[in-house]
């Protein structure tokens, strides 16, 4: 059910349609399902936890910072600013780790090929109706943007309309991971800053009307760093309950729950551009 809030934020988006819109999405638990028949599927990250890949220091150290700094990722009572320091050390912990352990091309084609990404039903219809009528898409992930990149042009959902920041190494002539090609992504420091002065800037500043989609309350903040005139934000809960859900609700203009798919968000952009 859409509240009139955000009703009146669509009502809004629809006079200027989609020549003014953007969407900002996450990818983890967002664009990707969080469940497949009951069973939690693992992050573009938790694909690695298989030691057969990167080898049992990996597994065993990566599961180690997980176990530590995960409780503060999803603490609900933990100020931004604290989660953030920790967030920090983290993610620099994690991407030096998969260096050092020697992460490759190789590896990421075998393990989408041994355990593809599953996409939220109807996540095609979204990625084309965007690129149809020509909607900027920035996937702003504080995951392993490589695995899911390279999912996403398996499946041919990578256009010109589509900008991905996110976490991205570069590789030397054998495939292997040198270095970090940006400073981390994370889960509370992601937003929108990350694409001033690029060629996709200029276009995505021209539309001040956002639709910003995430799976958690840090995610909303992915569409700090630009002006906008109107941004209606949507909220994926896939673990609900008395208290998350009330935040959620208070946080999101628009919240799905469980694993639910993309049907509704194509079903309001389809409304906003509609003429």
């Amino acid at each position: 059910m859409i509240l009139s809030l955000a009703q009146a934020k669509i009502e809004k988006m629809k006079e200027t349609g989609a020549d003014n819109l953007h969407i900002v999405s996450d990818f983890d638990r967002t664009l990707s399902t969080d469940k497949v028949d009951g069973v939690r599927q693992p992050t573009s990250f938790g694909h690695l936890s298989d030691e057969k890949y990167l080898g049992e220091y990996y597994t065993s150290e990566s599961k180690r910072l997980f176990d530590i700094y995960h409780p503060i990722e999803i603490d609900l009572n933990i100020s931004l600013e604290e989660k953030t320091k920790h967030m920090d050390i983290w993610w620099r912990l994690i991407l030096d780790l998969l260096i050092e352990t020697g992460l490759t091309k190789q590896i990421i084609e075998d393990i989408l090929q041994a355990q593809p990404i599953h996409l939220r039903g109807d996540s095609k219809q979204f990625f084309h109706i965007l690129e149809n009528n020509n909607i900027p898409l920035l996937i702003l992930s504080a995951g392993l943007g490589d695995i899911f990149t390279t999912h996403l042009k398996q499946k041919e959902l990578i256009t010109n309309n589509v900008h991905i920041i996110s976490n991205l190494f570069d590789f030397d002539t054998g495939g292997k991971a040198t270095k970090v090609k940006y400073p981390p992504i994370h889960t509370t420091n992601k937003n929108e800053s990350g694409i001033m002065n690029s060629p996709y800037s200029a276009n995505v500043e021209a539309r001040d009307n956002v639709i910003v989609i995430g799976d958690m309350i840090e995610d909303l903040r992915m569409v700090e760093g630009l002006q906008h005139n109107t941004v209606l934000s949507i909220g994926f809960l896939n673990d609900p309950d008395s208290e998350s859900r009330a935040k959620y609700h208070t946080a999101f203009d628009i919240v799905f729950e469980d694993e639910g798919a993309l049907t509704p968000v194509n079903e309001i952009i389809q409304d906003i551009i509609s003429k």
